[in-house]
């Protein structure tokens, strides 16, 4: 199961944004979030209007291989699916879901292969395994 929100935490510094999460089992969520300063740090972008993304697609994929290789171990995958998604719910902030497959099929039961997200700052939003909680 999919969830999604942008809100943020109570602390004053640096709130944490809760972006999504994806259910692992009963107890655990993968938790895909980032610090309000680095989410304030991506490059804005209006898709639609004039300005060209501020990071093309092929970088992102490129990006989000060296991380499925380098992080998840991964060799052989390719990108199928390419999705935008918008990161909180306002000041056109932007990051690529990127979906990989393999072939022969890897059996994993680590959904991250399917959602490699990479922000428009072209680093990748690394979720975290947390104690699954209401959203």
């Amino acid at each position: 199961m999919l969830s999604s929100c942008a809100l943020a935490t109570a602390a004053e510094d640096d709130s944490e944004v809760f972006l999504f999460s994806m259910g692992l089992d009963e107890q655990s969520e993968l938790v895909w979030a980032m610090k309000q300063s680095r989410l304030q740090a991506i490059p804005v972008w209006k898709p639609g209007g004039n300005q060209e993304a501020p990071l093309s697609p092929n970088k992102a994929v490129t990006v989000a291989d060296e991380y499925v290789q380098n992080t998840l171990g991964v060799q052989g995958a390719t990108a199928f699916t390419i999705h935008l998604m918008q990161l909180g719910l306002t000041d056109n902030h932007w990051a690529y879901d990127i979906g990989f497959t393999t072939n022969p099929p890897l059996y994993s039961d680590d959904p991250r292969l399917e959602h490699v997200h990479v922000a428009m700052d072209g680093k990748v939003i690394v979720p975290e395994k947390r104690p699954r909680r209401p959203h």
